[in-house]
C-alpha cells in the first residue's frame, strides 16, 4: 500500500486559489445566460387555457419611517437654503 504523504501548506493554497479562478470562471460564463432568462417582461396565468398574457406588476415597496425621517431632514435642509441667511454679527 501507498504511504500517507503530508499535504504542504504551498500546495493547499495553490489548489485553493485554482478553485477559485475556476469556481469564478463559471460564475461569469453562467451569469449572463441565468439573467437574461431570470428576467420576463410579461407573465402568464393558466396558460393552458390560453389565457392573456399581464404585464408585470410595478409595486413600490413602502417606505421605512427611517427614510421618511430622512426625507423630512432633507426638506428642511433645503428651506433653511432657500431662506435668506442671518446676517453675521461682530464679534466682540
Amino acid at each position: 500500500m501507498a504511504k500517507h504523504r503530508a499535504v504542504s501548506r504551498q500546495s493547499v493554497r495553490a489548489r485553493t486559489v485554482v478553485g477559485g479562478v475556476l469556481a469564478a470562471g463559471a460564475v461569469i460564463l453562467a451569469a449572463p445566460v441565468g439573467i437574461a432568462s431570470a428576467s420576463p417582461t410579461t407573465h402568464t396565468t393558466n396558460t393552458d387555457k390560453g389565457a392573456a398574457a399581464k404585464p408585470a406588476l410595478q409595486v413600490k415597496p413602502p417606505v421605512s419611517p427611517f427614510r421618511r425621517e430622512l426625507r423630512e431632514f432633507r426638506q428642511f435642509l433645503r428651506s433653511l437654503d432657500r431662506d435668506e441667511a442671518p446676517a453675521p454679527q461682530p464679534a466682540r
